[in-house]
């Protein structure tokens, strides 16, 4: 299995099992929610649950993680669209 694999499956277990409010208010793992079919939801909630936090402007911490997630969601979006050529 493929680490994407792996990272999908893990965010439909979290999707499914744990409870929305039981967030920290960072955005852990917030890319694994965006690639995953069905879990969009629970990556809004989550940046909606982040913005709140920090009053619209994430800082801190929750700007490092959010800027990580779209690093990565940029990187594999250019390896996705390179394998196609």
């Amino acid at each position: 299995r493929s680490i994407l694999d792996h990272a999908q499956r893990r965010a439909k277990f979290i999707h499914a099992e744990i409870q929305p409010d039981h967030a920290t208010g960072l955005p852990w793992a917030i890319h694994a929610f965006v690639i995953t079919p069905d879990c969009e939801a629970t990556a809004e909630w989550i940046l909606n649950s982040t913005m709140v936090q920090y009053a619209g402007a994430p800082r801190g911490l929750a700007l490092v993680i959010l800027s990580e997630a779209l690093y990565c969601l940029r990187h594999a979006a250019e390896r996705a669209t390179d394998k196609s050529i």
